[in-house]
């Protein structure tokens, strides 16, 4: 029955798209429906054998429950906020609860979307991430959205006019992560170890025009991915996975590294 599916929704793909290249004649407003009409065939195929249709409910709640019991095992560790403001596209949505399952991440918010984030293109590019979209909170407000976070920091790659808000860069996430103390100097290189870990919020902006400078001024930090300066803007799932990158390094290390209490009296001891 799967492969019956795949073949047909396959063959009505490539009928779409013969008759878009065949409508061309008859201008770009005939040919641009035809094309529109091929890519949603093509969704539904994607959907249908790569997409939330073979990826059983109890595969994804499995998943979702495994991060749960992960933050459980470590107390010391809170879930850190990925906030997306004003996102366009249901598909980069669906991307960004992927690399957050990628990651161990979990906490999704969503400030006024202009897409929507339970379409078949946002579940079918989640995959086992489906859960974390079902579970996003929507907010009206960026200021409800960050307010149970202890620093929060908005992630852009354009050049601000706010001078008293100081940039930082992904590796250096995890100084907010782990002491306020050490917040202060990012030079330091070996963190003290205190049962208190900083729930982090990070504000992502919309795909076309990015986060305004009011949504900037809610946070305290801005973080800034180096990347080419020709072409610096990132795609909103690509900027989300290597935060998440960095946010799973400190909690790996955090993990295999004794709590300090622990370190002081084996100092003792010798």
């Amino acid at each position: 029955a799967c492969l019956w599916l795949a073949t047909g929704l396959a063959m009505a793909c490539r009928a779409e798209r013969s008759m878009a290249v065949a409508s061309l004649h008859e201008g770009p407003r005939r040919y641009r429906e035809r094309l529109s009409r091929a890519c949603s065939a093509a969704c539904r195929l994607r959907s249908a054998i790569g997409g939330r249709r073979w990826v059983s409910q109890a595969r994804m709640s499995r998943d979702l429950c495994e991060i749960s019991e992960l933050d459980q095992s470590q107390s010391n560790w809170k879930q850190p906020s990925i906030v997306l403001v004003q996102p366009y596209l249901d598909m980069n949505v669906g991307s960004v609860a992927r690399v957050m399952m990628n990651f161990g991440l979990s906490d999704l918010r969503i400030v006024r979307p202009r897409c929507d984030p339970l379409s078949e293109p946002a579940m079918s590019n989640a995959c086992a991430a489906v859960p974390i979209l079902e579970n996003a909170k929507i907010y009206d407000n960026v200021r409800d959205a960050i307010r149970d976070n202890d620093h929060v920091v908005a992630c852009t790659a354009r050049r601000r006019t706010l001078e008293d808000i100081p940039v930082i860069f992904p590796s250096q996430l995890r100084y907010l992560l782990s002491d306020v103390r050490a917040v202060r100097n990012f030079e330091e290189k070996h963190l003290v170890d205190t049962k208190h870990v900083m729930k982090l919020g990070l504000l992502f902006g919309a795909e076309r025009s990015g986060l305004t400078n009011e949504e900037v001024a809610h946070a305290e930090y801005i973080l800034n991915i180096p990347s080419f300066p020709g072409f610096g803007v990132l795609n909103l799932s690509h900027a989300v996975a290597i935060v998440g990158y960095e946010l799973w390094q400190f909690r790996e290390e955090r993990a295999r590294r004794p709590s300090y209490p622990q370190v002081q009296e084996q100092e003792q001891e010798q």
